[in-house]
């Protein structure tokens, strides 16, 4: 959970004085195999309402291959995959969630974790015109939710509020004010949460969805995803090099959680 530099009389008094500055997003860079991103609507992928999910994979081709007159690419490697869907309850609507996310080992401890996060508040933000929250359906790792409060105490990062100017979770339904209603989803009883409320509860990183300021990962996605067109035209099939990373990127979430 945030720590006092996010709490709303800190902001109220000082604003985002006492938050760190952010990060600057992980440098893209042009070697001869670039990363790129594909971000997948629903074509393969819905949630429990029907609704399709958002899934955004992040890779680099690991092969290429030139001609006289045309170039190859092949055996494409996911390093990352976020993937977001709208929430079940209002989550202070429009709201999307975290429902799954992953780094290769191989490439953990080198910025592509918070770029992955970077990327997803950039589409949900700016592309979807929503809020991002935690994971509301199901629950949330504790290496995530270290992520979580960090985003919250940084610069730039602001709570999205109800029409009636509530920016807060409200998970016992126990205000007027219908559009704060949220769920906790499987996340657990704390010794604390009977007494003080379920946003105590184990498992839920935030209980406010979040806009991060500034486009700061704007140059960044557009990059990777102008990439992501250059590969996706010179395959013979589009659609299943789609596939194929999606299936990748399943088979890496599995991996690194154990599944």
């Amino acid at each position: 959970m945030e720590s006092w530099r996010s709490w709303g009389i800190t902001q109220k008094i000082a604003g985002d004085k006492f938050k760190h500055d952010p990060r600057e997003p992980k440098k893209i860079e042009d070697d001869e195999l670039p990363l790129a991103l594909l971000v997948d609507v629903g074509l393969f992928s819905m949630d429990e309402a029907g609704n399709p999910k958002h899934e955004l994979i992040l890779y680099k081709q690991t092969a290429k291959h030139e001609t006289q007159n045309q170039v190859f690419y092949a055996n494409p490697r996911v390093i990352g995959m976020i993937t977001v869907s709208l929430t079940t309850e209002p989550c202070i609507t429009p709201t999307y969630q975290v429902n799954f996310s992953a780094v290769d080992s191989e490439f953990q401890k080198q910025g592509y974790g918070s770029l992955m996060y970077g990327l997803a508040f950039h589409y949900v933000n700016n592309n979807l015109g929503a809020g991002l929250t935690s994971d509301h359906e199901h629950s949330t790792s504790p290496e995530a939710e270290k992520l979580w409060d960090k985003l919250a105490d940084t610069k730039g990062m602001v709570k999205k509020k109800t029409a009636a100017g509530n920016d807060e979770f409200d998970y016992e339904y126990d205000n007027e004010d219908e559009d704060d209603d949220c769920d906790f989803g499987m996340a657990q009883r704390t010794l604390l949460s009977p007494l003080l409320g379920d946003k105590y509860r184990q498992g839920l990183a935030t209980n406010h969805s979040w806009i991060m300021k500034g486009k700061r990962f704007k140059s960044a996605f557009d990059k990777l995803r102008k990439q992501h067109k250059t590969y996706s035209k010179l395959s013979s099939d589009g659609e299943v090099f789609i596939k194929e990373l999606i299936t990748k990127a399943s088979k890496l979430f599995d991996k690194e959680y154990g599944n």
